[in-house]
Formats: structure tokens, sequence, C-alpha cells
């Protein structure tokens, strides 16, 4: 019978402490199929994690020196759950293939000796049906592929949107937008498994939690404007000092350590103490949200200069995570690779923090350093600019640099 099927595209691994079964098997369906062995489950286990990607069936012999054949099938059912999984024994015994039913979740329990055309076409069948897994795997991760660019693109487009909305109370609001979009991380591989998106409900989670960071983003950024911000004098360091203060009971109770340093020479600067307090306050209930338990976090603040000529404050936060700030900042406009329902708070924090940053005429810099630490760094001069009176322009500036730049779209869009 003709097929459409390759059965050497994908390995059949047999396990078997039998020399001499193990020869009998590659000899007798070697040139039918691609048949790698292992004398020992050890050896078996260590083929899975060095080949996994490529093998489509995994028969073991149930009793050999050490592990047992059921506790091989066991682990690669968990490792490894697309494999197909076939138990062989010479033994009669009841418990064993209960188990191998139970634990290995078997395709077929397989009795020696090995029938050689009921084997062969067994093996035929299961290497068809691993192969159908393979392209309804390939279609699905496509299909999420391509809701995950569809919602980028929206998210990205919503940004100038938001940048628009935000020009008559917020200074610089696109700079600030095409800063965070420079910064952010590129898009990593999809993490969700294809297994689960066959079930319609993933698919519904996933829309719904697409509304939900929007919705948390919105009342975030509509925080920053509601009551209109206004310029006067702003003490740095006593407010640096207080925010902290405040903040090192949350950061206690899950045993982070958070310091602060504060220059005694601080200049005193032109802003909104207000929004200058959200913002530090943001960045460190961030830091809090994504950083592990027992972590440390410093906060300084010093005067910043050019050349001789003292210029302002630059603020320092740093922490010995892993990155998992500067990863939180994708969860803004890519809602279907976030696996936890606190990453888009995070997120949204640092996107307010540039935005607060930018509107004092500021700047801000956030960049992972050797050993994995996050470093946020702001500058706030000592007079905030004017605001932007055309709009418009910057507007189509907007477009020009960001909505068709190439290069942002492709490491926004692209997998690593």
């Amino acid at each position: 019978m003709q097929t459409d099927y390759d059965y050497r595209r994908y390995a059949v691994l047999y396990v078997d402490d039998e020399e001499m079964a193990l020869k009998y098997f590659e000899k007798t369906f070697g040139k039918d199929f691609w048949v790698i062995t292992a004398d020992n489950a050890a050896t078996g286990q260590r083929i899975l994690e060095e080949q996994g990607d490529k093998i489509a069936v995994l028969l073991t012999d149930q009793r050999m020196p050490g592990e047992k054949g059921v506790e091989l099938l066991q682990r690669a059912r968990r490792e490894f759950p697309s494999i197909i999984r076939m138990l062989i024994t010479a033994y009669a015994d009841f418990g064993v293939t209960v188990d191998a039913v139970n634990l290995g979740n078997i395709f077929r329990y397989v009795a020696k000796p090995l029938q050689v055309e009921d084997m062969r076409t067994t093996m035929q069948r299961a290497i068809e049906f691993y192969s159908v897994q393979r392209e309804r795997d390939d279609l699905l991760s496509e299909k999420l592929s391509m809701l995950h660019n569809v919602i980028i693109a929206d998210r990205v487009v919503s940004m100038g949107v938001l940048a628009a909305g935000l020009s008559n109370k917020v200074r610089n609001a696109y700079d600030a937008v095409e800063r965070f979009l420079e910064m952010a991380p590129g898009r990593d591989r999809d993490e969700c498994k294809l297994s689960a998106l066959s079930d319609p409900s993933v698919w519904r989670q996933i829309y719904e939690q697409v509304l939900e960071q929007a919705s948390r983003t919105g009342c975030l950024l509509g925080s920053l404007v509601a009551d209109g911000p206004t310029d006067a004098p702003v003490q740095v360091g006593p407010m640096v000092e207080a925010v902290v203060a405040s903040c090192k009971e949350a950061y206690a109770g899950i045993k982070i350590e958070l310091s602060a340093e504060v220059d005694t020479d601080l200049p005193q600067i032109i802003g909104s103490e207000p929004l200058i307090r959200s913002m530090l306050e943001q960045i460190l209930q961030a830091e809090l949200a994504v950083l592990a338990y027992g972590s440390r976090v410093s906060v300084a603040a010093n005067v910043a200069k050019t050349g001789a000529e003292v210029s302002g404050v630059r603020l320092t936060i740093e922490d010995d995570g892993d990155g998992a700030l500067i990863r939180a900042t994708r969860n803004v406009f890519d809602a279907v690779g976030t696996q936890t329902g606190n990453t888009a708070q995070p997120g949204a924090a640092v996107l307010v923090v540039y935005l607060i940053a930018a509107h004092h005429g500021g700047n801000v810099e956030l960049c992972q350093e050797d050993g994995g630490k996050t470093k946020v760094t702001i500058e706030l001069p000592l007079t905030p600019p004017a605001f932007d009176p055309d709009v418009a322009e910057r507007s189509k500036q907007f477009i020009s640099k960001v909505l068709v730049n190439d290069s942002l779209w492709d490491r926004l869009l692209a997998a690593l």
C-alpha cells in the first residue's frame, strides 16, 4: 500500500538490556525505520534529552537492571509528551500492564517474542500518529504566531494614539513612547504548550487576558493626568527617602532588601512632586512584583552634571535579579506571551516612568548589566521644557520613526 509518510523521517528509540535483542531489532527493522538503540534506561533518557525532537516512538523493555521500563515511560510522558510510548516484555504481569497504561500512558503493550509484521505495522501506525500530531502543532504554532503579530501591531499603533491623547497634559509623550519601544526586548519563542491550544477555552482565556491587560494599562495611565500636574519646586532627596521608607515593609514581607543612598547636596528642581513621587513608587512596585524571594534593590539619588555644571538629579534603581523587569515591559503590548496575571502591571508601570521622566524633560535608561543585574537610570533636569506647540508635526515624526520603522517591527515581531 502506498502512503505519504516517510517512516525514516523520525526515529524509533528501542531500549533493552539484552544485546542480542537490540541487534535483532535493528537488523529486522533498520531498513524501514530510523532505529536508535540503548542498553539501559539511563542511556535511553540521555538520548531522549539529546535528540527528543527527532524521536517519534519510544519502545522499552520492562525488566532491566536499574530503572524499569515503566519508570522510563513515565518520565518520557512528563518530559516528551508527544513521543509515542510502547512497553515490550516477555513476562505476563498484569500489574506492569496497568502501571504502563496509568503512569506511562502507552500507545501499545507488546509481548516478546516480537511478531515482525505486527511490530512493523504497529510502528508505522505510531509514526503516522506522531506525524499528524507534529503537523497539528505546526499549524497551532503558526496560528499563535499570527495572533501574536496582530496584537503586537495593534498595541504599538495604540501607543501612538495614547501619546496623542496625552500630549495636552504630558510633555514629550511621543518621545517617551518611542524610547520605551526602542528599549523593549525582542519577542521570545511562544511558551504556550501547543497541546493546550487545541482546547477552545485556551483561546478564550487569551482574549480575556488581552482585555484585562488593556484595562490595567489604561487605568494606570489615566491616573497619570487625572489631577492635571503643575510645576513647583521639588526637594528630591527627602522625597526619595520617604518613598523608600514607605516601601520597606512590603519588601521585607518577601525578604527583599531595599536600601537608599541620597546625596546631601542634591539641587532643588522644578517639576510635579506628585508625579516624581509616583514615578519612583511605580518602579519600586514593579521591582517588587517581578523579583525573586531574597533579592536586593538599591536606590541612589545623586547630583547630575554636564561637565562641571550641575544639570539636575540622577536616580538609579538597581536590582540583582535576572532581567525580569526588562522582560515585563514587553507584556504591555504582547499579551499572548504572558503567563501570569502580574506581569502586565510592571510593564505598564515602566511605561509610566518613561512618560513622567519625559514630561520633566528627563531621560530613562533601562538595561541589564553583567551578572544579570537590572539598572534603571532616570535623569531629571533642573527645569522642565515648555510644551511643544506643534503636536501635529511631532505626530508625523512618530509615524515615520516608529510606525514605518522596519528594524523596530522586525525586532518586536521576530521570535528569537
